[in-house]
């Protein structure tokens, strides 16, 4: 992390926004793009400062290789609700404009709840031709708190984006510790092609003596298509405007990290306003996102098929995408999550 600054008080609002707007000065953003930026930590700072009872943090960060500056908002409690994704909702009858405004602004918004509830907003220097929004939850078992054998992972480049859920053998802290490990190889090695990222942490698990883990692994590139490779027991569903039904693509044999069969790399067409939805077995099978409800914030929507197919007996992750094409002459934003 570039910078961690602490929240309780509206001092620590204008000291946020001052450090981003210095930082996006000094790496040639535009005088636009420093004002959103300097907007946006200063709504998810005053987020932190009005709705909940601890405050939180917020950190700034540089990533050099894709020229984007990312704003972290995290959460010591419930400040940020799902519904405040939705301008005119506020959980301190406070206007909630906020993070309606956050949303517009970014280039990828991305929130959600693993440990601590988080908000990551990030802008470009450059505007990217498309933007993947993500919301995603995952959940330990009942009597296993605190030690999720469930995982996620986003990773957003300039000209792709890399969305993994995973699920480790079992529960508990090996399980968990199994599915850390593979994220650490994924956010670190994610430039490999998908087959070559599952062997590799397949080879990583197998000769540390880790658990195996089931995995779906997708990449949408900004070229205008997307590859998946997925293992075992975690599914992906694909929903296109105007097409009824789901798209289903088939997943390999085998656990990596112990027994591979043979995998299978599938492409398939990406389009404006698709939707993706990722899951565990921890989630029924007869997950279906109803044609009413594919237009719904990320956000609200996965809790909504959280609460309808959860089977609460297992550690259950879900993640849901929408890829939207920005035109070139007019970028702005929106996103959910949780890390």
């Amino acid at each position: 992390m570039g910078e961690i600054i602490l929240i309780r008080k509206d001092l620590d609002v204008l000291i946020s926004q001052e450090k981003v707007r210095s930082l996006a000065h000094s790496y040639g953003f535009s005088d636009k793009a420093e004002e959103d930026l300097a907007i946006i930590a200063g709504e998810l700072a005053s987020n932190l400062v009005k709705h909940t009872s601890a405050g939180g943090t917020l950190g700034i960060e540089y990533y050099p290789e894709e020229g984007s500056i990312e704003i972290i908002a995290e959460d010591s409690d419930r400040g940020f609700r799902i519904d405040a994704i939705r301008d005119g909702f506020s959980t301190a009858n406070s206007l909630g404009i906020g993070l309606g405004a956050v949303n517009r602004l970014s280039d990828e918004m991305y929130f959600g709840r693993y440990e601590r509830f988080q908000v990551r907003a990030k802008k470009y220097r450059e505007a990217s031709t498309f933007r993947l929004d993500v919301s995603a939850l995952s959940y330990p078992t009942m009597n296993m708190v605190g030690t999720n054998g469930d995982g996620f992972t986003v990773v957003r480049r300039h000209n792709y984006a890399l969305v993994a859920v995973m699920d480790a053998l079992g529960h508990g802290i090996a399980a968990h510790e199994a599915v850390t490990a593979a994220k650490d190889i994924i956010e670190r090695e994610h430039y490999l092609d998908l087959n070559d990222l599952i062997l590799r942490i397949h080879e990583i698990l197998k000769s540390n003596g880790m658990k195996g883990i089931a995995g779906s692994f997708i990449k949408y590139q900004s070229a205008g298509w997307g590859e998946l490779s997925a293992v075992g027991n975690v599914y992906t569903k694909f929903y296109y405007p105007g097409q009824r039904n789901s798209v289903r693509l088939i997943e390999s044999e085998g656990i990596i990290g112990e027994r591979i069969r043979k995998l299978n790399c599938q492409r398939f067409d990406i389009a404006d306003h698709m939707l993706t939805v990722m899951f565990s077995d921890g989630i029924s099978s007869q997950l279906e996102v109803r044609e009413y409800q594919r237009d719904l914030p990320l956000v609200e929507l996965s809790h909504i098929l959280m609460n309808s197919y959860s089977k609460g007996h297992d550690d259950r992750t879900i993640l849901l995408g929408r890829l939207h094409f920005n035109q070139p002459e007019n970028i702005t934003s929106q996103s959910r999550s949780g890390a």
